[in-house]
């Protein structure tokens, strides 16, 4: 198993390498290359992936719980079975090819129509 816990890895390329099961848990991943990279049942709790490019990575059944996303480009990724919150996504640039549970996509859903009706109600009241 690897185990790349709590190291610095800022920058890292790791894209298309298999890290089925990977110890990443407190990880600097910030600004890495994980495109394709395979981390199916990854440990990536806590870990900092700021900026990564993880377009078409398998994080399927992976451990994101506290994970830093901010500007992560996930399009193509697959997230099924991920375990990971909303407002992680929010925060990370999914696109339209990111695979995800069905009942994150729909809870992704109501809170973009929440937020489009929310500046829609801001411009009527600024208008008035």
């Amino acid at each position: 198993m690897i185990d790349y816990s709590g190291a610095n890895l800022q920058g890292a390329d790791f894209e298309e390498a298999p890290l089925w099961d990977a110890m990443l848990n407190g990880a600097d991943l910030t600004e890495a290359n994980l495109q394709r990279a395979e981390l199916t049942g990854a440990n990536l709790r806590g870990a900092n992936l700021t900026r990564a490019q993880l377009m078409g990575a398998d994080l399927t059944d992976a451990d994101l719980t506290g994970a830093d996303l901010t500007n992560a480009q996930l399009d193509g990724a697959d997230l099924r079975g991920a375990i990971i919150t909303v407002s992680q996504l929010q925060s990370a640039d999914c696109g339209e090819h990111t695979r995800i549970d069905h009942g994150l996509a729909l809870e992704l859903h109501w809170m973009e129509l929440d937020r489009i009706e929310r500046a829609e109600n801001t411009n009527t009241l600024t208008k008035s």
